[in-house]
């Protein structure tokens, strides 16, 4: 954490949030402007830290953030992000269309779960870094398409698989102290 604060220091805090700023004014008016990318929350004249929210027209928030990751190595978020009642106003949910999703997720229906893609932009990105980003997402919104037959939905979970090369779930780590001491003998 130490290293944090100093290499902030370094940097400086108001160059850190002029950057932040500028990467999220860019990124709100440059995603905005395709027809099928919807960016959540204030607009681009508006100050925020350099975290960007949006939907593809199109395509289950999910499968966005898989192709992200599995095509580009995009690290993102989907989901409401536990935004909650905030999400629901975000996305136009209606109370009764919410109690509908959580008949189904009690269900087992997961998948049914509505939601975003969040990319955070990072201080320290160059302007390539950035094009490189904007540009992953912009192709994702254009080709998205053409990866569905590519990939399978779990109902259950949410979570999109490749066919061909699933990626087998990861057994959950037990975080005490004597667990993480075996794990890391072994």
């Amino acid at each position: 954490a130490g290293v944090g604060f100093l290499v902030k220091e370094m940097a400086g805090s108001d160059a850190i949030l002029a950057h932040e700023r500028s990467a999220a004014r860019q990124a709100i008016n440059r995603l905005g402007a395709h027809p099928r990318i919807h960016v959540l929350g204030p607009a681009a004249d508006v100050p925020r830290l350099s975290i960007v929210s949006f939907s593809l027209q199109g395509l289950h928030h999910d499968l966005v953030a898989t192709l992200l990751d599995h095509l580009f190595g995009i690290q993102n978020r989907s989901g409401c992000v536990c935004a909650g009642p905030y999400g629901h106003r975000l996305l136009g949910i209606t109370t009764e269309t919410s109690e509908r999703y959580r008949g189904l997720i009690k269900q087992g229906i997961g998948g049914i779960k509505p939601g975003w893609v969040r990319i955070s932009l990072p201080w320290y990105a160059t302007p390539e870094d950035l094009e490189f980003l904007y540009s992953a997402v912009e192709f994702v919104a254009d080709h998205g398409r053409t990866f569905v037959p590519c990939y399978r939905l779990d109902w259950g979970t949410g979570v999109w698989r490749h066919i061909e090369r699933p990626v087998p779930d990861v057994p959950p780590i037990e975080l005490t102290v004597d667990a993480l001491r075996e794990a890391a003998q072994s």
